[in-house]
């Protein structure tokens, strides 16, 4: 006779294990227990429906592999946290794949709005969960999917058809190690603090750590969720992969102003599509300032390969709708981005700070939460750049900045277009009116054209932008500070007259692979030394060099072969370096060089070869960049 099949979808109820409702915290203990003693028997546990003045009391609960918790609906089931000591959430998700379910209820946190310190759900380190059809109020965070690094990590989660309401700090917190979530359809409402200065509806929060680059959320999707009264609607910090579609964000006014948007820079891939904004009204006070409720105007752009300030970060690519520009200047090599400003003065270099000072200053202005204040100090060439690389077929770019001069008296401000290759300065704007204002905001543009460039319009041409408060003539008044808000690039102007240049690759084979350096093992270090090219297309703008590089004694001695496209001086020069292996293999890498105009061409350097670290390096032309 065949085994009896055993069925394991049994549904329990918790009232049939001891627990009992009541209108206060009284019996949360007690229903924890039966909670655990329901799991004992069956992975699927029912709670009954309560009275309109009544709940299930009950301590933190950690849900078996599998387990399920559901009630009759939000209106009818209500459970309510009595952590007693504890700090931990209200119902948490065993860690690994745990296939859990929560639905149908109400859940609401110890202590009534605003004084709440708890979380209500979490997937922590957790899979393949659902959380359905419920309702969240009076916690600190309403739902948690990872709070961790990469490792643990919570995955494949869901969260639908819920409302969120009465939160002190975020309504739904996604940390790294938070990979392909789903959120929404849903609400978040009234997460904002008693003070008005704090509440985020949704946060996708990472960390950024050379050279890994972004760390945190990944595979996101924010669906249909409709956030309203909140500080901040939607935050996205060191997160990458993020799609927001559909979604309703509305802050409404406050004091100190709210944000619908906060976009960190090193955030990529965030594609917002399809949401609708509803702005707060500005407070009489911030009438001359743009919208202060987004922190980052979006832009569309591509990649920014290189960029100074991140250089290991290889690819920026944040698609989404906003404030943008079109051209050659905004595809592929755009790196002057909105709100620049409020990401402090990593994205902004200083080339001297002798005299000077830059300090993000923080307070609720234009597109930053933050904007950089400048102060006059007694050396001229006291400024701060960005760089930004040119397509060919450009004849003029403009450029934007709005800033406000903060002291009385004769103040400075001046802003630059500047020719990398030549040092040539192309044009410039300096504001040496009085100051003072309190709330005057000024905009001004620059545009610079390139026609008497050396070497005409052909590309890729860096242009840098520097921005510095301006000492008129050999002496001028110190300590006078201007208040830069936002600097970005609009549209430049073609030369060609229905398109612009492109670039082409051509990809050489055979005997046309010209070997630029000797591969006889070298024993000593070797000077900077120009690289020689056979047959030069006439239309040539750069190179693709395969460079290898191999040493005896790598494991003891810094080998690397340098290469230098001379675009720039000093601290600006753009530098490839390949090292060779500690043990002693080959190393290869294909390395993009420009031929710069009016420059010396593309040259090598080997560092670290000596008789007893014989190295060898070579260096072959593989691809040819065309003007077309």
């Amino acid at each position: 006779m065949p085994a009896r099949l055993v069925r394991t979808d049994t549904i329990v109820d918790i009232a049939d294990f001891g627990a009992l409702p009541g209108t206060d915290g009284t019996h949360a203990t007690t229903n924890a227990a039966a909670f655990a003693a329901a799991f004992a028997v069956s992975t699927k546990v029912a709670v009954p429906a309560t009275g309109l003045t009544q709940w299930y009391a009950f301590a933190p609960i950690t849900l078996p592999l599998g387990a399920e918790i559901f009630g009759q609906g939000p209106t009818l089931t209500r459970l309510r946290y009595y952590p007693g000591a504890s700090s931990a959430p209200a119902l948490r998700f065993a860690t690994g794949f745990s296939r859990g379910r929560l639905s149908g209820f109400r859940l609401n946190g110890p202590v009534v709005y605003p004084a709440s310190t708890h979380t209500g759900i979490s997937f922590d380190r957790s899979q393949f969960n659902w959380v359905s059809d419920v309702w969240i109020e009076d916690f600190a965070t309403g739902v948690t999917f990872n709070t961790d690094a990469a490792a643990p990590y919570s995955a494949h989660n869901v969260l639908e058809r819920f409302e969120i309401q009465r939160i002190t700090r975020v309504g739904i917190f996604l940390g790294g190690g938070s990979n392909a979530e789903t959120v929404g359809p849903g609400r978040c409402q009234s997460v904002i603090n008693a003070a008005g200065t704090e509440g985020v509806s949704i946060y996708l929060s990472g960390k950024f750590t050379l050279p890994l680059g972004v760390d945190g959320p990944n595979g996101i999707v924010i669906r249909s969720v409709a956030c309203d009264t909140a500080f901040e609607c939607l935050r996205i910090e060191n997160a990458r992969g993020v799609l927001v579609t559909g979604c309703y964000f509305e802050p409404f006014d406050g004091t100190p102003p709210r944000r619908m948007l906060n976009i960190d820079a090193a955030s990529e891939d965030i594609s917002l599509v399809g949401n609708a904004f509803s702005p707060p009204t500005p407070p009489a006070e911030l009438a001359e300032r743009t919208p202060s409720f987004v922190r980052q105007a979006p832009e569309a752009r591509g990649p920014a390969i290189e960029a100074p300030s991140f250089p290991a970060l290889g690819y920026f690519n944040a698609r989404t709708q906003g404030a943008s520009v079109s051209g050659a200047t905004a595809a592929y090599s755009n790196r002057i981005k909105n709100g620049d400003m409020s990401r402090g003065t990593l994205f902004w270099p200083t080339e001297n700070v002798m005299g000077g000072t830059q300090v993000v200053e923080p307070g609720n202005y234009v597109i930053g939460g933050k904007s950089l204040l400048l102060t006059v100090g007694t050396d001229i060439n006291f400024r701060m750049y960005q760089d930004v690389v040119l397509d060919g077929g450009l004849r003029s770019i403009t450029v934007n900045v709005r800033y406000r001069l903060m002291t009385a008296g004769t103040n400075g401000f001046r802003i630059e277009l500047v020719d990398l290759a030549s040092g040539t300065v192309l044009g410039y704007y300096s504001d040496p009116s009085s100051g003072g204002g309190s709330s005057t905001w000024q905009t001004r543009s620059l545009t610079a054209r390139f026609e008497g460039l050396a070497g005409g319009v052909q590309g890729p041409r860096t242009m840098r932008v520097r921005i510095y408060p301006y000492i008129r003539g050999d002496v001028g008044p110190t300590s006078q500070q201007v208040l830069v808000d936002s600097v970005w690039l609009v549209d430049g102007e073609y030369a060609a007259p229905y398109r612009p240049y492109t670039e082409g690759i051509e990809i050489l084979r055979g005997d046309d692979r010209q070997l630029l350096t000797n591969t006889t093992p070298y024993t000593a270090a070797q000077p900077l030394t120009t690289l020689s090219f056979n047959r030069v297309p006439s239309n040539a703008v750069g190179v693709i060099l395969d460079v290898r590089i191999s040493a005896v004694a790598g494991s003891t001695t810094n080998t690397y072969v340098l290469l230098d496209d001379n675009e720039g001086t000093g601290a600006a020069q753009q530098e490839r370096i390949l090292s060779a292996p500690a043990n002693g293999r080959w190393a290869q890498t294909d390395t993009l060089l420009p031929f710069v105009p009016s420059a010396p061409n593309i040259q090598w350097q080997l560092v670290g070869a000596a008789p007893l670290n014989a190295t060898t390096v070579v260096i072959r032309l593989k691809a040819w960049v065309l003007r077309m």
